[in-house]
């Protein structure tokens, strides 16, 4: 009898952990596939960092109808000497461009990451403005980010669909 108590109890537990492992692989998977398309780059102007970027490609993770009208990017930048207003400085300051595959984004709005769940995004940076920039929709598989200071030079980041 406690033989089989011992191989229900038993049962029971590698079936609930089960559910748990599974449900952890389902997590790390977005996460996995956040990592692959997140890329970082920096304008340095003598050996001083004048802004830095971070960027991650969401249409892979994306569900909506904004990835099949959209090529969606999640954008954290930080410029030095930045104004405080996400209106007004980062990824809108006039000393800065922001272009995928030469064309100008079409629309921005900051970003929420804990709305977003994506509150332990590898890369946040306390320092830096979070945006969802959305660019016209591109048929070419190779996407290029190009982040550039009118007066200090450019990053260019590359994505591939």
């Amino acid at each position: 009898m406690k033989k089989l108590i011992f191989f229900i109890i038993t049962l029971l537990f590698i079936t609930g952990c089960e559910t748990k492992v599974t449900d952890l692989l389902k997590q790390n998977e977005t996460q996995i596939i956040l990592m692959q398309n997140t890329q970082r780059g920096q304008i340095i102007n003598a050996l001083n960092t004048v802004a830095i970027i971070n960027a991650t490609y969401l249409n892979p993770i994306l569900k909506d109808k904004d990835s099949k009208k959209y090529e969606v990017f999640l954008i954290g930048v930080y410029n030095s000497e930045d104004f405080k207003d996400y209106n007004k400085g980062g990824i809108f300051n006039p000393n800065y461009t922001l272009t995928l595959n030469n064309s100008n984004f079409e629309r921005a709005k900051k970003a929420n990451l804990i709305k977003m769940q994506l509150k332990e995004y590898p890369f946040y940076n306390a320092w830096m403005k979070y945006y969802i920039v959305y660019f016209p929709k591109t048929d070419s598989t190779t996407l290029k980010l190009k982040y550039t200071n009118k007066l200090l030079g450019s990053v260019t980041l590359i994505f591939n669909k």
